[in-house]
């Protein structure tokens, strides 16, 4: 039936959606890079950090008999650097989620999408949304996250329980570095089950975005209807005809260059100052005899079959070559004057 969604959505329905503010969801991705940063910054700035707690902790508890005035001088000055280095990773958290937010979106900005939506409100929207495969999707991912975190503070205590017994005899030396590893080792696995999910979300998210915003048969072939009237699509046309137009014949090429698989001919006057241009290509069992006929051209054709399979992959018949064909080209020259 031509009124089912069973289409890929196009283009520029996906522009469209862009420009509305309808973008695949990347949260979870932002969420794990953040709190892997975090992290990380925490583990960097732990030594001060600690040291300004320390320095803290011993002024607030020295201060016990001294004036009221005078211990919470000291207390203020003594917190003022683990502040200080509170607030800074604060404000680096908050500048790297912004950074992290505008690249995964392609620092996309929909004004649209700031605009109240009252559909919401909609109690038969609300329900529908409520079992919708987003929705769905969401709550799976969240029991799986759920119980990776659990099964891992688990097996971190049952596996630690006869290590904290012993170290219990050793006091605060040994309780101290166990108990700093056991939960160093907590953070890591939960970042790595995080990044894990994060990554199989990004996916699943795109997946999810393509198929909410499928089209039918005929959506589509109204697009492209509408599309046949687009002034630079009939420039391209255009242009295609006239290429075809002036095609300059294979026994024109100034270049051949082939291996035994594959074979390129090309115009290309280095004094002119434009790129090699593609007149012809080929490959299989025919290159060999197409060898022969351009040699019975006179046209130069050497057998390098690194650069040919590099020119051959780098433009189609009727287009010039990128600038990475230069260095292939300069094989090319240089073979072609150790045949003269």
């Amino acid at each position: 039936m031509s009124g089912e969604k069973t289409e890929q959505p196009t283009q520029r329905r996906l522009e469209d959606r862009r420009k509305e503010g309808q973008i695949p969801q990347r949260k979870n991705v932002v969420e794990a890079a953040l709190l892997t940063f975090t992290a990380l910054l925490l583990a960097g700035m732990f030594g001060p950090l600690a040291s300004g707690l320390m320095d803290l902790s011993t002024i607030v508890f020295s201060s016990v008999d001294r004036d009221f005035d005078a211990a919470r001088a000291a207390s203020i000055t003594a917190a003022m650097g683990p502040v200080w280095l509170t607030l800074g990773i604060c404000a680096a958290a908050a500048l790297f989620t912004l950074v992290v937010g505008l690249l995964v979106n392609r620092f996309n900005f929909a004004p649209k999408a700031l605009a109240p939506k009252f559909q919401k409100f909609n109690p038969v929207g609300q329900i529908k949304n409520i079992f919708s495969k987003a929705t769905l999707y969401n709550f799976a991912r969240m029991m799986v996250y759920f119980t990776a975190v659990v099964l891992i503070l688990y097996f971190a205590v049952w596996g630690g329980i006869e290590d904290a017994i012993n170290a219990s005899y050793c006091g605060i030396l040994c309780l101290f570095p166990f108990f700093l590893s056991k939960f160093t080792t907590v953070i890591i696995a939960i970042l790595i089950v995080m990044a894990l999910m994060a990554a199989l979300d990004y996916r699943i998210q795109t997946r999810l975005f393509i198929s909410q915003n499928k089209m039918t048969k005929d959506e589509v072939k109204r697009e492209f209807k509408g599309q046949e009237g687009d002034p630079q699509i009939k420039a391209n046309r255009r242009s295609i005809v006239m290429n075809d137009a002036v095609m300059p014949l294979p026994s024109e090429a100034t270049h051949v260059v082939h291996s035994d698989q594959v074979l390129v001919a090309l115009i290309f006057y280095p004094a002119a100052g434009q790129r090699p241009y593609v007149v012809y290509k080929a490959k299989g069992a025919a290159v060999p005899g197409l060898c022969r006929k351009f040699r019975a051209l006179k046209i130069p054709t050497v057998n390098l079959p690194g650069a040919a399979l590099e020119l051959y992959r780098m433009a189609a018949v009727g287009q010039y070559m990128p600038a990475r064909s230069a260095r292939p080209m300069e094989k090319v020259l240089r073979a072609t004057l150790g045949q003269h």
